[in-house]
């Protein structure tokens, strides 16, 4: 018998034990109802869909009872109903608990309503409750009544290229239609509506997003549509136009010095399909920093034994802008990049691969002469030739020779192979190795010693003044042009009323003029010429080096350049290509702060402002894209504390803190833009100090930030990938001072006096004794402490506590090596002195010279083709010693 309560969705049961059936009658009457359980606890409906529930009542025992009445609730009636035998119609999206309860006793069920609704052979249309998904299910695709689901999906299973919030589950998973089923899915606005012909419908399977054929671009309704025949999870993403990954081929890349090879890039559609490069084929790129370079066509070079060095290739396609583009501004895609341009789109997809430059094997040693004999006191060069195991002669380059003696009392030899007579002996061996390989040759030394024939004393021409001293050197020759060694030099002056010279050649300047300074050995005098200049006003000021010039900021708030003005870089309104004294830069401006860069120099005003002159270089003066050859404002205005210069960037420091830039790409604020002329602010920090090199540095409350190209982890953070914002450099180092170089690496300054450095390896650059590349910071080999550090193009010098000055890196740049000392090694890959032990309050690091500043003036070493120590001479490449600079 059923009867139905009124008010209630109650389901009675009037079924007795005598009927049949149900536990047995108890003296005291029916049996409890100990337990009532829902045989569907948990389960998914859409709108209009329904669901039969059932329930079992138990006893204490387990045992099911009939006959019992039971009531069915919803906690949620507008999500799901239930009637009064347990039938639930899902009514709309959300969650809700169904009850069934018997005697006290309730057992429960979770209903889950979804986004959609029953769909049947008549088709219709599912609208997700967010109204940004809709499904037409057209006639005839489905052959009975089947419910329809679209759940969004916050974090879809893959992210990458995913347009946020556009990504669903379509249920049922798996379902298949006889009828193409039409999606439409809607996007939120984009700062730049052109940007949507980068869009499509894609599905989600294998692992990967593979676009939907057929796909639409976006339009100014935001809205993708496609069509599929089963359902599944899909989403909008975004991609360069034809292509989802370009690969080059090797990924990685093994080659030995000077060995080229062929790379080869290949597109690939997102469904892992090869599509053909565009029009314009593929563009090719290496890291700068000329250890891999890669051809136009694609063919890499091993220059630079090491790595691992980047190669990068990019392929870029033009998509016809679907709606007005917006000439200047710019979307970043992920993980294209996107430029707009007046009716087009230039959608850049790009691959990376790594390479490692290696050596080729030495195989065998030989010297020459194999064997030779020498009198007491001479010298022979003997010269190694390395082979591989095919018998190819191999270049010296980047290779080790040590070199050692059987016996040193009879003959040694020096670390450039040149061997000297001691005393008579032997046959002594003088062994060379390189990539653990030796070769030997023989040495015999007969008694006596050579004759002298000659004595050549240098440099010539140098100029002193009144007050001051200066070293001349003198070596002995015999009449085979030998140095003859062990011999006692005698000095003496022409004129010892103007200049007189110690028995070490040091001359002492008293009174000007054009005096002779001889040089006796055995004999045997050569003579060198000096000119004694009057003394020159002390000029004391702010030395700081560029490429092949360098400018000095004077205690009167002037400012002086030397060296190559071809670019306007001396700022005196001239093109001159090598100015081997200072000139005054033009327009009386006084000035307060100054920084020279690559060919440029940039300066603040008495007031804060900026002005800059020299070569524009996309924009690095911060006005017109032409040379300024005379200081011209820059920074838009703005008022700055500091000013840095670089050769592709400048940057000034506000009142704030903020650091504002102009120049060439990645200036730190987020986009990788070609060029600006007006300052744009560095994202995300505040600073105390810049430096402007190959890319930039900064410290902010002590820690280093870089941003900028990366070519051997010049950045610091552990990698070798650019950043078009500041990164932090690791290692949790708080700095004094920070100053990254024109060539690709930096150093900063502890507040210990310990200098830690980053970058490329080349050539000792990093001071830690290898020539390896640091992706993050390594001390400078060195116990000293140092109070300055100036990193430059090939050289890096710092100041120590008594405030001499220590460099590393070429010899030719960092004046560790005197003028005599031609067999010294090319690099030095740890601190060494400054020939001449001066004392220095500053110091400043170029491409390839040094200046600093002491209590006697302004003092330059290193590289001297354009005039850039300015003392007046420029015919010497090198300065290898502190030379005085001159003032008019």
């Amino acid at each position: 018998m059923r009867m139905l309560i009124p008010g209630t969705l109650t389901l009675v049961l009037s079924l007795t034990a005598s009927c049949g059936g149900g536990s047995p009658t108890t003296p005291g009457g029916p049996a409890p109802v100990a337990t009532v359980t829902v045989m569907q606890p948990a389960t998914s409906l859409v709108a209009q869909q329904t669901l039969q529930l059932s329930a079992v009542v138990k006893d204490a025992g387990g045992s099911p009872l009939t006959g019992r009445s039971v009531t069915w609730q919803s906690t949620a009636g507008a999500v799901a109903s239930v009637s009064s035998d347990g039938l639930v119609t899902g009514l709309s999206r959300g969650s809700t608990t169904v009850s069934a309860t018997s005697e006290g006793k309730m057992g429960t069920a979770t209903i889950t309503v979804l986004d959609g609704s029953m769909v049947g052979p008549a088709g219709g249309i599912v609208i997700a409750a967010n109204g940004n998904a809709k499904l037409t299910i057209p006639a005839g695709a489905l052959s009975s009544p089947l419910p329809i689901s679209v759940t969004p999906l916050p974090v879809p299973p893959l992210t990458a290229g995913v347009v946020s919030n556009t990504a669903y589950e379509l249920g049922p998973s798996g379902t298949h239609f006889a009828q193409p089923v039409t999606l439409e899915f809607k996007y939120a606005s984009v700062g730049i509506d052109s940007a949507q012909a980068l869009y499509g419908l894609a599905r989600f399977t294998g692992g990967k997003w593979v676009r939907l054929p057929g796909t639409s671009a976006g339009n100014p309704a935001h809205t993708i549509v496609a069509t599929t025949t089963s359902f599944s999870t899909y989403g909008i993403t975004t991609r360069s136009y034809g292509t989802g990954e370009l690969v080059i081929t090797p990924a990685t890349i093994g080659l030995v010095y000077g060995q080229t090879l062929q790379l080869t890039a290949t597109g690939y559609d997102y469904d892992g399909s090869v599509v053909p490069p565009p029009p314009g084929g593929t563009i090719w790129s290496d890291d700068g920093s000329f250890s891999a370079p890669v051809s136009v066509g694609g063919v890499v070079t091993g220059a630079v034994p090491g790595g691992p060095y980047r190669v990068g290739a990019r392929q870029v396609y033009t998509i016809p802008c679907l709606t007005p583009c917006y000439v200047g501004s710019r979307n970043v895609g992920t993980p294209q990049q996107i430029d707009d341009y007046a009716n087009e789109i230039h959608a850049t997809n790009s691959g990376f691969a790594n390479v490692l430059v290696g050596l080729v094997p030495v195989n065998s040693v030989t010297l020459s002469p194999p064997s030779t004999t020498r009198a007491v006191g001479q010298t022979v060069t003997l010269l190694p030739t390395l082979k591989d195991a095919g018998g190819t002669t191999l270049p010296l380059n980047f290779r080790t020779v040590t070199w050692s003696t059987s016996n040193s009392s009879i003959a040694n030899v020096s670390t450039a192979g040149v061997v000297t007579a001691f005393a008579p002996g032997g046959p002594v061996t003088i062994t060379a190795t390189s990539g653990g390989v030796s070769g030997t040759a023989s040495f015999t030394v007969t008694g006596g010693t050579s004759t002298v024939a000659v004595v050549i004393a240098e440099p010539s021409g140098q100029r002193v003044e009144v007050g001051t001293t200066a070293t001349l050197i003198a070596t002995p020759y015999d009449v085979n042009a030998l140095p003859v060694v062990g011999k006692t030099v005698t000095w003496s002056s022409g004129t010892p009323t103007s200049a007189m010279v110690s028995a070490a050649g040091v001359v002492t300047a008293m009174v000007p003029g054009h005096i002779q300074i001889n040089a006796t050995v055995d004999g045997v005098t050569g003579s060198v010429f000096i000119d004694v200049i009057p003394a020159l006003p002390l000029v004391i000021g702010s030395p700081s080096a560029g490429d092949k010039h360098a400018c000095l900021l004077r205690s009167n708030n002037a400012i002086w350049c030397w060296g190559e003005g071809s670019y306007g870089a001396l700022g005196n309104g001239s093109m001159t290509e090598t100015q081997p004294l200072p000139v005054l830069v033009s327009g009386g401006t006084a000035f307060a702060a100054l920084s020279s860069g690559g060919r440029n120099s940039c300066a603040l005003d008495m007031t804060g402002h900026a002005l800059c002159w020299g070569d524009f270089n996309v924009g690095i003066i911060g006005n017109s894209p032409v040379q300024s050859f005379a200081p011209t404002p820059a920074g838009g205005g703005k008022v700055f504390t500091k000013i840095a210069a670089g050769p592709f960037r400048s940057c000034g420091l506000d009142a704030g803190g903020v650091a504002w830039c102009w120049g060439q790409a990645r200036l730190g604020d987020g986009t990788a833009q070609t060029s600006y002329t007006a300052p744009v602010q560095v994202f995300g920090h505040t600073f105390t100090a810049l430096s402007m090199g190959w890319f930039s540095c900064g410290l902010s409350g002590g820690a280093a930030y870089c941003w900028g190209s990366a070519p051997g982890g010049s950045l610091g953070d552990g990698t070798t990938q650019s950043s078009d914002i500041p990164v932090a450099v690791t290692g949790g180092h708080s700095f004094t001072a920070i100053s990254a170089g024109s060539g690709p690496n930096a150093c900063g300054l502890t507040g210990s006096g310990e200098v830690w450095c980053w970058g490329q390896g080349a050539g000792g650059l990093l001071g830690d004794g290898a020539q390896v590349n640091r992706t993050t910071p390594v001390k400078v080999a060195s116990s000293l402490v140092f109070t300055a550090i100036s990193v430059g193009g090939s050289q890096s010098c710092a100041l120590a506590q008594d405030q001499t000055a220590y460099c590393w890196g070429a010899t030719n740049s960092t004046g560790s090596v005197p003028y005599n000392n031609i067999e010294g090694p090319q690099y030095r890959l740890t601190p060494v002195p400054v020939f001449g032990g001066k004392h220095f309050t500053e110091i400043s690091s170029g491409g390839f010279h040094t200046c600093a500043r002491a209590s006697d003036g302004t003092w330059c070493w290193g590289g001297q083709d354009h005039g850039q120590l300015g003392f007046g001479n420029s015919s010497l490449l090198f300065g290898q010693t502190p030379t005085k600079v001159v003032f008019p």
